[in-house]
């Protein structure tokens, strides 16, 4: 989340290890766990420029209890999003084994579309229950629910969210153009959030 960084605006993460345990990973701990803290600057551009994506070659296991934890296993997002750059794009769209859409590297993914509704898939496919997707599904009318990619290429609008940019506009998937920007009431809802945690 954001914080206030000695030498200007910044972020901060807070990881936690089950603690000191033998080698092996069925060994058990000493029952005290380790927390790292650290705080870093970042300077947030809310909203940001767009950014363009492309379809990841990695499939996200929607089965495995990882998925809808942040943890330290990041091969997954950094390969992707390498990959994704070395072809000439920001970030990378991930899909789960049954072809589902579910998410970019480092944020959750939001769709609108031509009604009006906005759209984010489900955490039973393998999505991470982030915290600014938390704060825009308790505020506004999201439908949660699973999206193949060809309906992804009919949105209006597409952008994804995290605790440090917010939300962010993107402007193509692959071959597929969308409007770049972010909804109106999705920058409203955020920026109202956001003043009220400066108060």
């Amino acid at each position: 989340r954001h914080v206030s960084h000695a030498r200007g605006e910044g972020g901060g993460r807070l990881t936690i290890t089950r603690g000191v345990a033998k080698r092996g990973i069925s060994a058990s701990s000493d029952g005290k766990a380790t927390l790292i803290g650290q705080t870093f600057e970042f300077e947030n551009s809310f909203p940001g420029d767009a950014l363009s994506a492309t379809i990841a070659d990695i499939r996200r296991n929607e089965t495995s209890p990882t998925a809808r934890h942040k943890t330290l296993a990041y091969v997954d997002n950094t390969t992707g999003v390498r990959r994704a750059k070395a072809k000439g794009f920001d970030d990378a769209v991930f899909l789960n084994t049954v072809g589902h859409v579910t998410c970019f590297s480092v944020g959750n993914l939001f769709a609108e579309f031509e009604d009006g509704s906005i759209v984010t898939p489900p955490l039973n496919d393998g999505v991470l229950p982030g915290v600014t997707r938390r704060v825009l599904m308790e505020e506004l009318d999201i439908q949660e629910r699973s999206m193949t990619l060809e309906e992804l290429t009919t949105a209006r609008s597409v952008f994804m969210t995290n605790s440090l940019r917010m939300a962010q506009a993107v402007s193509r998937i692959d071959d597929t153009m969308y409007d770049a920007e972010v909804p109106d009431r999705v920058l409203d809802c955020l920026k109202a959030r956001l003043q009220v945690e400066d108060e």
